[in-house]
């Protein structure tokens, strides 16, 4: 699968919840927001995706680093994640944990595109409640 063909699949996943696509892939200048969407609840979800066919190759800390410098002050988000089909390095995991950084990694994304478990749907409910 492409890159872009994985940005547009997670855009779909985002939709299937419920929420509405604002940008269903990325691209030059995307500045580190492939997928943004808002959720039922109004809240604005930015996603940064990695794909490889490279599966024992780990998401490298810049793009964790890149995607926490541009979405909160350049997209407006809410609720910010990193989506992989891989798993993300440990740096990268204690940066994510750090700046509240969801990591969707290939067992959380198989959950949510197999079964409908949702990291979102239970995130959009404590960040409403607040």
């Amino acid at each position: 699968m492409a890159g872009d063909t994985f940005e547009k699949q997670v855009a779909w996943l985002l939709e299937r919840d419920g929420c509405k696509i604002l940008r269903g892939h990325g691209g030059a200048n995307d500045q580190g927001a492939d997928v943004i969407a808002e959720t039922p609840h109004g809240l604005r979800v930015v996603l940064q995706c990695k794909h490889s066919t490279k599966l024992k190759n780990r998401v490298d800390p810049r793009y964790v680093h890149e995607l926490n410098g541009t979405a909160r002050p350049e997209h407006g988000e809410d609720i910010v994640g990193i989506v992989t089909n891989r798993a993300v390095s440990d740096a990268a995991e204690r940066f994510a944990v750090r700046h509240a950084i969801h990591v969707i990694d290939r067992g959380v994304l198989q959950r949510w595109a197999t079964y409908g478990v949702s990291w979102l749907l239970s995130e959009e409910s404590t960040a409403a409640a607040m």
